[in-house]
C-alpha cells in the first residue's frame, strides 16, 4: 500500500466524551466494496462505491463544521506498510490525535520502504505519487517522519520546505534542524546492559544481534558507542549480517556465563526484508541464554525482556506537539515531552533462568503471568 488517507470529521464541541468522529479509509473502501471476492459484477461494484461515497459525503457535510478547514497531518514512514512497527505506530498516533486534537483534521500515510529492497521500482513509484499529491496546492500542515530514511526524504523534498516536521528517530545521530522537533526513541544502551548484568552478575560475554539494513546498523553503531565504558567488564561479541539460520544455531549453544542482546534485524544478509518480531519469537525459543532488548514491541514477543523504551511515548508525544500546533501555539516554542522507559519481563523466562521478582524494579510489567 503506497498511500492511505484517514479523514477525521470533527462533529461537536471538542475532542472528548461528547465528540463524534467519522472515518473514511480509502484503501479499506476499495478493498471491501470493489473486491472481486464479493462476487459482484464490475458495474455493480462501481455503483455501490458511488452510493457509499455520496451517503458518507452527505452525512459528513451536514454534520461537520463548514467554517473550519480540516488540518492535514502527513505521516512518512521509512518502512513499508506491512511492518508491525508501522501498523502499531500509525494506529497509536491516530488514537492519540483523536484524543488530543480539538479541531478537524485528516491524516495521510505514505510508506516509503527505503530500508527494504526496491522491488519493481517501489520507491520510484512512491516518489512520483508524492510529488503529484503534494507538489501543487495540497500542502500538509505538519509532517511526522519516522526514522532516518523518511526524515532525510522530508528534509530534501522541495514540496515540504518550510512545513513543520516531527521526526521520530531510533538514534540521536541526526542533528535537529530548524523547523523540526526530534523525538528520540532509544534508551541508554549502557544502562540497559548494566540492568541486565545486575540480574546476571556472572556474565562474561554479551552476544549482540543485528541485521544488515541501514536501520539495523544505526542501532549497532549507537550501541557500540554507548557501551565502550563496559568493555573492561564484559566482552561483546557481535553477530551481524548473518542469516537467521546461523543466528539461531549460534545462540542455541551459548556458554552459561553469557547473555544475548537483540538490537534489530529487519534485513537479512542478502538484503531481503525480515520481520524483527518473528526473529524475536524464534530467539525466545532457540536461545540457551536470556535475550534482552531495548524495544517494548520486541520485549512482548516471549524473550526475557529488560529495560526498554516506551512504544506509546513516540506516538503520544507526536500527537501532543501536533495538538498544540493546531491550537495556535508557535511550533518552535512547543517542548518535546520527556522520554519514558519500561521494565518488561516474561514470566516463563524469569522462571526458566531462576530470576525472582524481588530482584526486579518496583515499577515493572510481567507478561504471561
Amino acid at each position: 500500500m503506497l498511500h492511505k488517507r484517514m479523514i477525521i470529521y470533527w462533529l461537536g464541541g471538542g475532542a472528548g466524551a461528547n465528540s463524534v468522529f467519522f472515518y473514511i479509509d480509502n484503501h479499506t473502501l476499495r478493498s471491501l466494496v470493489m473486491s472481486r471476492e464479493l462476487g459482484l459484477s464490475g458495474s455493480l461494484r462501481l455503483v455501490l462505491t458511488l452510493v457509499f461515497i455520496l451517503v458518507v459525503t452527505a452525512f459528513a457535510g451536514s454534520n461537520a463544521p463548514t467554517s473550519v478547514k480540516p488540518k492535514q497531518v502527513l505521516v512518512l514512514n521509512t518502512l513499508k506498510s506491512n511492518r508491525p512497527w508501522v501498523i502499531q505506530f500509525d494506529s497509536e498516533l491516530l488514537n492519540a490525535l483523536k484524543e488530543k486534537c480539538k479541531v478537524p483534521f485528516y491524516v495521510d500515510i505514505e510508506c516509503l520502504g527505503t530500508h527494504d529492497q526496491n522491488v519493481d521500482g517501489y520507491f520510484e513509484v512512491m516518489d512520483k505519487a508524492i510529488k503529484y499529491r503534494y507538489g501543487t496546492a495540497e500542502k500538509p500542515d505538519v509532517i511526522v517522519a519516522t526514522f532516518s530514511g523518511a526524515i532525510n526524504y522530508a528534509r530534501k523534498k522541495p514540496e515540504f520546505k518550510d512545513i513543520p516536521k516531527i521526526e521520530i528517530l531510533n538514534t540521536d545521530i541526526m542533528p535537529e534542524q530548524n523547523g523540526s522537533k526530534t523525538i528520540v526513541t532509544l534508551d541508554n544502551f549502557a544502562e540497559n546492559i548494566k540492568h541486565a548484568l545486575k540480574l546476571f552478575p556472572d556474565t562474561k560475554t554479551v552476544y549482540v544481534i543485528a541485521g544488515s539494513s541501514q536501520n539495523d546498523h544505526e542501532h549497532l553503531d549507537m550501541f557500540k558507542q554507548q557501551v565502550k565504558e563496559l568493555e573492561s567488564k564484559v566482552k561483546f561479541v557481535y553477530i551481524v549480517d548473518s542469516s537467521v539460520a546461523d543466528i539461531y544455531k549460534q545462540v542455541s549453544a551459548l556458554p552459561g556465563d553469557s547473555i544475548v542482546y537483540y538490537l534489530s534485524y529487519t534485513t537479512d544478509e542478502n538484503g531481503k526484508g525480515v520481520m524483527a518480531l518473528e526473529v524475536a519469537n524464534v530467539l525466545a525459543q532457540k536461545s540457551s541464554r536470556p535475550v534482552f532488548t531495548f524495544a517494548e514491541m520486541l520485549a512482548r514477543t516471549g524473550i526475557f525482556g529488560g529495560r526498554t523504551n516506551s512504544f506509546n511515548y513516540m506516538a503520544d508525544s507526536a500527537a501532543t506537539i501536533i495538538s498544540e500546533l493546531f491550537a495556535g501555539k508557535n511550533f518552535e516554542s512547543i517542548p518535546v515531552p520527556e522520554q519514558q522507559s519500561k521494565f518488561i519481563y516474561n514470566a516463563e523466562q524469569l522462571k526458566r533462568f531462576n530470576v525472582s521478582e524481588d530482584k526486579l524494579p518496583a515499577e515493572k510489567v510481567i507478561l504471561s503471568k
